[in-house]
């Protein structure tokens, strides 16, 4: 639980830590036995083959998939918009069409939103945001009334 949440804080302040923590998680979840959180971290091990100096887009893809089947066949909903943060913002946009993507991380928003996991959710829609302008260069009229009221959702809370 511990490093679930020390994921973020690690990716932001300390990056080469990050890996490590991951890694953990992992190892702890094949020794130990899976729960909600290794869909995370099999999430978050899938980001890190797919990023420098790995570049294995196929493994992190593969990753990606298994954390993702590992929520569902879990029931783990809380885990939607840390999981669909990581799996669809990092991972997909090398293997799918970016507006595959943008349902998605809506979706997590939602999930978020519900959950009562607000930093993920307002993550989930900047990756929306980004990905609509830079990949699939949406409306920007049209985009800023969507994000006007996804944003009051999240400013209400």
């Amino acid at each position: 639980q511990f490093m679930n949440h020390a994921l973020t804080m690690s990716y932001i302040a300390k990056p080469l830590l990050n890996p490590i923590l991951v890694f953990r998680m992992v190892k702890m979840s094949i020794l130990h036995g899976i729960c909600n959180i290794s869909a995370f971290a099999f999430g978050c091990y899938g980001a890190w083959l797919v990023s420098e100096p790995v570049c294995d887009i196929e493994a992190g893809y593969m990753m990606g998939q298994l954390g993702v089947e590992m929520m569902k066949r879990l029931d783990a909903i809380e885990m939607i918009p840390r999981l669909y943060m990581v799996v669809y913002g990092f991972i997909n946009i090398w293997k799918e069409p970016w507006q595959a993507l943008l349902g998605k991380h809506l979706e997590a928003f939602e999930s978020g939103i519900t959950t009562g996991d607000i930093e993920y959710a307002v993550g989930a829609l900047y990756q929306y945001a980004n990905t609509a302008i830079y990949g699939c260069g949406e409306n920007l009229q049209s985009l800023s009334q969507v994000l006007g009221v996804y944003s009051k959702r999240a400013f209400q809370l």
